[in-house]
């Protein structure tokens, strides 16, 4: 078999598995710092890293899409809290509600990440809950 139907049961542990395959095919090509976000900051297909500048932001994102191609992904759904990263993103790759980030204005996405809400203008996770009355 060379693809699996996302939405099984197996998906999520297939996801990881492919993954930390692509880390162990192309050890030493990447800075480690990379492939650790490959390994520990991926769930599914989801990846959620924080580093200290807009630099190594950029130099992050272009590596981990470059490598996640080697592994025969795509990755997209780009977002970030700097201008700076988003703008380095081809508009294509980015999340789908933004086309640029106006860091001026007060009224920026939220995100779903591994059942919270990124709220990119705080840079903070939230929880959303709807408590539904019981009769």
């Amino acid at each position: 078999m060379t693809v699996h139907l996302f939405g099984a049961i197996s998906s999520p542990a297939c996801a990881n598995m492919a993954l930390r395959q692509v880390v162990i095919d192309n050890q030493g090509l990447y800075d480690d710092e990379v492939m650790k976000a490959i390994s520990k900051n991926f769930c599914v297909d989801d990846c959620l890293k924080s580093v200290s500048t807009p630099k190594e932001a950029i130099d992050m994102i272009k590596d981990l899409k470059s490598l996640c191609k080697r592994g025969g992904f795509q990755s997209r759904g780009w977002i970030s809290n700097s201008q700076d990263v988003v703008e380095s993103i081809p508009v294509e790759d980015r999340i789908h509600q933004i086309d640029t980030l106006d860091l001026d204005i007060h009224n920026l996405p939220t995100e779903r990440a591994l059942g919270l809400v990124w709220s990119v203008e705080t840079d903070s996770f939230e929880f959303k809950v709807n408590i539904k009355d019981k009769d």
